[in-house]
């Protein structure tokens, strides 16, 4: 009787036993703030996707000056971001609307798990003045980024006020820079 129980109970486990493929699993965890991000395991290796629940592009904050016609490369753009899940993003190059002749590049880093910001290099040359438009996109989210290029007004060689000296002398003066 002993060895037939024991028969019988090691055939029902090997009946109710289930080949379990972990290489083709998938599943969408909850990131804080309620957002989700996809992560797809296969081969073994895990791919995740990063992602934010927000990007505030309204309160971007601007450092350096875009002038017509005038080359630059060290004007920063910094977006802030609400809800960021740590994981990893690629870099990014976007050309600009409306003026054309700039490029937003963000290189490729680590979002806060959080709250964070974005730091964007703006170069290029402007064609014209106006206002230049870049589409922000990363983490799901997307939005638009508006800056001004002004324009150059040539002042070197312009005259200027005369200047008069203590004893009344008045000399001619033109803006140099």
């Amino acid at each position: 009787m002993k060895k037939t129980l024991f028969l019988s109970f090691s055939l029902l486990l090997l009946a109710c036993t289930k080949e379990i493929d972990s290489s083709k699993t998938s599943t969408t965890p909850t990131v804080p703030g309620g957002t989700t991000g996809d992560t797809t395991k296969t081969g073994g290796g895990v791919v995740t996707t990063a992602s934010i629940t927000s990007l505030d592009c309204g309160n971007a904050q601007v450092s350096g000056k875009l002038q017509k016609g005038v080359s630059t490369s060290a004007v920063s753009l910094m977006v802030s971001y609400l809800g960021g899940n740590g994981k990893t993003y690629n870099s990014q190059t976007i050309s600009s609307a409306g003026v054309t002749g700039l490029t937003a590049t963000l290189q490729a880093g680590t979002l806060e798990n959080g709250n964070g910001t974005l730091a964007y290099t703006i170069s290029g040359t402007p064609t014209t003045a106006g206002t230049a438009s870049f589409g922000i996109s990363l983490g799901g989210k997307s939005c638009s980024i508006i800056l001004t290029v002004e324009d150059v007004v040539q002042l070197i060689g312009k005259p200027s006020s005369n200047i008069t000296d203590v004893d009344g002398n008045s000399y001619k003066t033109v803006t140099i820079g």
